[in-house]
């Protein structure tokens, strides 16, 4: 008795059989006799890699055997394979006058950039610019998003990267005082209206937004009041519905500063600040309320310094908070990073440290990153000119800091710092390298499992290069921007990390 095997192929490769009698592409349907044993092997064409087979056989190894008893059916799939991992050459995004880059990428690889450029039309103002790379392309002929002859201070971009819905805040200079801005983008990139969002005409610092999955959008800002104090102020924007009215986040008469946001993919928002002489706060709000009641992280008093809070939402409602800690330890000033864990409805009793105390009179500036799984990792750079980073697991316990940038040397930036789904990271700095007296750019990675590679040289500027930025996506894409100086100005560089994912 004879049985029918049948094999169709989706995508680049072939199909052959022992015994023979099956190559598919051409000949996909053979009859063998009861009680055969065949082998069927897939072997995928020129730039195509196996992908998995399907109906009587399964998995994902090169071949399969099936002893046939009856007629059978089997697919295989080939897919394109993907690119190898590796940085692409910096490119030219902006045109000279540039300042302040900020990027972001999506799930899909797609990357924007914004920045403020330099105008000359008759009062030298700023503006703020934008550009966008689509994975496997060039970035964009860059677009102004804004109208105003008045003067940008600064300007702020978030993306959630699997909707791809991204949102650029910035603040103008307006009739002496500082109005907040924004202008929401949409998943392909197309850049909708401006709006003003705050509803004080006094000034404004330290804007932060952030983007859920739904497409509604957070920002923060430090507002002047008219007793002189500075307030956390927001305001939330609802997609369809556009912004709602500003709103205070605290409203204690004090002077509270320097706002850091955070948002979960529930929508629910965290933020934390420092109060003058009194600490770092947070509050935090679900998706479609209003901010709850303010709680203080950490004293700020004589003898006890806080500085630079950070912020980043993990998995399951969790959140984690990073800043500076400083005070006096054996007579010595001594200073750390520490952090608090909110889980389960409220932040943790006590502080941990995120690494060791060390003798110095700097206050260290966190960078915060964070992935679905709920993994954190922190860069921070030390007086003694080091870089460190460090990593909180999905379950709250920090690791060992490992410290990527040697001391010594003149470290002249904030390290960056991004993360996807397996922890993988980047970190990124500028520094002075003695060698030649200018200002280089290097990066460090970090593989889960195998650890850090060790630093390399980023990019080399004519004049210079600072204010490094990075983004990373789930599947370990990653977009880097700088500001490189060149005898035409101040440029936005860019290089593209495709992870082989």
């Amino acid at each position: 008795m004879l049985h029918a095997l049948a094999v169709t192929v989706t995508g680049g490769g072939s199909v052959a059989s022992q015994p023979a009698g099956i190559t598919c592409g051409s000949s996909c349907t053979a009859n063998f006799a009861a009680g055969t044993a065949v082998t069927l092997t897939a072997t995928p064409a020129a730039g195509q890699v196996f992908s998995g087979w399907g109906g009587a056989c399964s998995g994902t190894a090169a071949s399969c055997v099936l002893t046939l008893g009856s007629a059978q059916t089997v697919s295989a799939g080939f897919a394109p394979a993907p690119a190898a991992s590796a940085w692409s050459a910096p490119v030219l995004v902006s045109a000279g006058g540039a300042d302040a880059p900020r990027v972001v990428i999506d799930s899909a690889g797609n990357a924007t950039a914004v920045w403020l450029q330099l105008e000359s039309s008759g009062v030298f103002r700023r503006s703020v610019w934008a550009s966008r790379r689509s994975a496997g392309a060039a970035w964009s002929a860059p677009v102004r998003l804004e109208t105003s002859e008045s003067d940008i201070a600064e300007a702020e971009l978030a993306i959630d990267a699997d909707s791809g819905q991204a949102m650029v805040v910035w603040t103008e200079h307006t009739g002496g005082v500082h109005d907040v801005w924004a202008r929401p983008a949409d998943a392909s990139g197309v850049w909708g209206t401006a709006a003003r969002i705050d509803s004080l005409d006094r000034n404004v610092a330290g804007l932060r937004v952030a983007v859920d999955p739904s497409g509604r959008a957070t920002a923060v800002w430090s507002q002047l009041e008219t007793n002189n104090n500075w307030t956390v102020w927001s305001n939330r924007f609802g997609g369809a519905s556009g912004w709602s009215t500003a709103a205070r986040v605290a409203n204690d008469g004090e002077t509270d500063l320097a706002p850091q946001l955070a948002l979960s993919g529930a929508g629910e928002a965290f933020v934390v600040w420092t109060r003058s002489r009194s600490g770092v706060w947070a509050s935090r709000a679900p998706s479609t309320g209003v901010w709850g009641t303010p709680t203080r992280l950490a004293e700020g008093l004589i003898g006890n310094t806080v500085a630079s809070p950070r912020v980043v939402t993990g998995a399951n409602g969790t959140a984690v908070a990073v800043w500076a800690q400083g005070g006096v330890q054996g007579g010595q000033f001594m200073t750390q990073l520490v952090s608090k864990r909110f889980a389960a409805g409220a932040w943790s009793a006590t502080v941990t440290p995120v690494g060791d105390a060390v003798a110095s009179t700097v206050l260290s500036e966190p960078r915060l990153a964070a992935n679905a799984q709920g993994v954190v990792a922190v860069a921070w750079g030390r007086s003694d000119n080091s870089v460190l980073v460090n990593q909180m697991s999905a379950a709250g316990s920090w690791g060992t800091a490992a410290v990527v940038r040697p001391a010594g040397g003149e470290l002249r930036s904030l390290p960056a710092i991004g993360i996807d789904a397996s922890g993988d990271l980047f970190t990124l700095w500028s520094a002075l390298n003695p060698a030649n007296a200018r200002t280089e750019l290097a990066i460090n990675r970090h593989q889960a499992g195998s650890g850090w590679v060790g630093a390399s040289l980023h990019q080399t500027g004519d004049d210079g290069t600072g204010q490094p930025g990075i983004a990373m996506n789930a599947r370990g894409h990653a977009a880097s921007v700088w500001i490189e100086v060149r005898a035409t100005g101040s440029h936005v560089l860019s290089r593209y990390f495709t992870s082989g994912r």
